[in-house]
């Protein structure tokens, strides 16, 4: 009703319309959505104004004022991003990118905005944050389009860290890359660079992975604790014979140490796929595709196992048919 909404407490749809009802109140024009948790705790209200509350029903008094109003973060957003615990959501409003920590739906909390060039956002504002997988670290794309801003939004504001990166963010391409385990930050460079940072050190430097040839989207062990990253080879250009090498694997903690990477050969051109085994013990490897030519397919694979800390190859398999 107008600009309040009321909660009806009832044993059966008969008595639904019982004079004894809950007044919810705080919308600044008459609402226009409105809706109730699957658990009947929590209800949302939108009024066509554009702002938008949430209440918890089970913190209503019916015989005291009405529950406390909190501000939804989603109230006037033009663009909306849920991380993959649901515990981070990413907010436009106006022109401030806006970080809520809404593991209390309840209770909202600001963690960090800034504004930011719509124009240069474009359509899909979204399309240009990344987020760790610890939901500590956020990179932004910067004003120059080569550049993207990394930011500690899970840090209380007096210590929070900040620091560029010479890439763009774009969340598909893999340009900007965390392990898994949000430790490092990989950033894929211009002139077939590759960088690596160390978000535990106390100012994270820049460490140099590949600064020659061009090499695939960095794959991890699921722990994090390896890193395999395969050469593009151009079968027209450049030479092409199984002993060539095209691709390494290397502790991730020490991936500027070209000492420790094994080094990956016995492959016609490129690695066409790679994957490690849920323990992060085994490597899987086989070689490059070439559809539509089909017959110009490597089908050689390797699988490597992990024994203390070297790799050892344990099969170099062709298949039978084919």
């Amino acid at each position: 009703r107008e600009k309040s909404l009321y909660i009806y407490q009832t044993r059966s749809l008969r008595d639904s319309l019982s004079e004894a009802a809950i007044q919810l109140s705080g919308l600044d024009s008459s609402v226009e959505v409105m809706a109730v948790s699957d658990s009947a705790r929590f209800l949302f209200g939108g009024s066509i104004g554009g702002q938008a509350r949430l209440w918890d029903l089970s913190r209503t008094d019916p015989l005291g004022p009405p529950s406390s109003l909190v501000p939804s973060p989603y109230s006037q957003v033009r663009a909306i991003h849920l991380s993959d615990s649901g515990r981070l959501a990413v907010t436009l409003r106006g022109n401030s990118l806006e970080f809520w920590n809404i593991q209390k739906p309840e209770e909202p909390r600001l963690l960090y905005a800034q504004d930011i060039d719509l124009k240069q956002f474009g359509d899909c504002v979204v399309c240009q944050v990344v987020l760790s997988h610890d939901e500590r670290w956020a990179v932004v794309q910067d004003q120059d389009k080569n550049r993207s801003l990394v930011i500690e939004i899970g840090s209380d504001a007096t210590v929070r860290r900040k620091f560029p990166v010479a890439s763009r963010t774009w969340r598909v391409t893999g340009e900007i890359l965390f392990s898994p385990d949000s430790r490092f930050l990989f950033v894929s460079e211009e002139n077939n660079t590759r960088a690596a940072y160390d978000l535990r050190a106390k100012a994270p430097k820049r460490t140099i992975v590949t600064d020659s040839g061009s090499y695939s989207t960095p794959i991890f062990s699921p722990d994090g604790k390896w890193i395999f990253l395969g050469l593009y080879v151009n079968e027209y250009r450049d030479p092409v014979g199984r002993d060539k090498v095209v691709g390494f694997v290397a502790p991730t903690e020490a991936i500027g140490d070209k000492a420790k990477r094994f080094p990956i050969s016995g492959f016609a051109t490129s690695i066409g796929n790679a994957i490690f085994s849920r323990d992060g013990r085994w490597l899987a490897l086989s070689g490059h595709s070439s559809y539509p030519r089909r017959e110009s397919d490597d089908r050689r694979v390797q699988v490597l196992n992990l024994i203390g800390n070297t790799w050892k190859k344990e099969a170099e398999l062709e298949p039978i048919e084919y």
